[in-house]
């Protein structure tokens, strides 16, 4: 009887240690698993956080009454450069058709050509140099204009955007009247104006308007 409780009591003793050894696991699994989906959570937040500073680092804060008086300029001399952007297509068409330009000094009553140079003005197979210089002058004041209103806008956009519509008036500066006999070619003009739309769009975006209310 003895050797019987004596075996049961080891028994008992047995599955006591053995559960205490599974509670131990148990235990230890999940606090190993508790520990390795908050190592999880903090590395997400972590990147997270990480993702919006770098999404504020980039942002420009401006005030409503300032971005208002930014936005005007851009639309203003959006306006005036389109004002010219007629007159430099047409010029540019007139480049590209091949057609003979008829100069001033051919055009006199002594010219023994006049007659046919007449007629194929007539016949639109040629343009006058008088044509050529209207179109010119009335870009080159469309762009007066615009370098104008650039000048004043100075103190209230940031300059590199400045710079950008600068950059627009010399490459139209230098496809109506060349430097040092080279000029700018019809493709350099139309790059200037898309960087500028590109960039200023890019700037556009990244500024967070802050509205003060009283």
């Amino acid at each position: 009887m003895n050797t019987l409780w004596e075996f049961i009591g080891a028994i008992f003793i047995s599955l006591g240690g053995l559960a205490a050894l599974i509670t131990f696991a148990m235990k230890f699994g999940a606090k190993i698993i508790e520990n390795r989906l908050s190592a999880q959570y903090e590395l997400e937040l972590s990147k997270k956080l990480e993702e919006y500073k770098n999404q504020l680092e980039g942002s420009q804060y401006i005030s409503r009454a300032m971005f208002d008086k930014e936005y005007v300029i851009y639309q203003d001399l959006s306006k005036q450069l389109y004002e010219a952007f007629p007159c430099l297509e047409l010029i540019n068409g007139i480049k590209k058709s091949g057609k003979e330009v008829i100069y001033r000094e051919d055009l006199n009553v002594d010219n023994p050509n006049l007659e046919m140079l007449l007629n194929k003005f007539v016949g639109n197979e040629a343009f006058t140099e008088i044509q050529i210089d209207k179109l010119r002058s009335e870009a080159s004041e469309s762009m007066l204009k615009f370098s104008k209103m650039l000048g004043e806008s100075g103190a209230f956009i940031p300059h590199r955007i400045q710079r950008l519509f600068a950059d627009i008036y010399d490459t139209i500066y230098y496809y109506l009247n060349g430097k040092n006999g080279v000029f700018a070619d019809w493709n350099d003009v139309l790059i200037s104006i898309g960087k500028m739309q590109s960039e200023l769009r890019e700037y556009l975006n990244s500024l967070v308007v802050l509205d003060r209310r009283a």
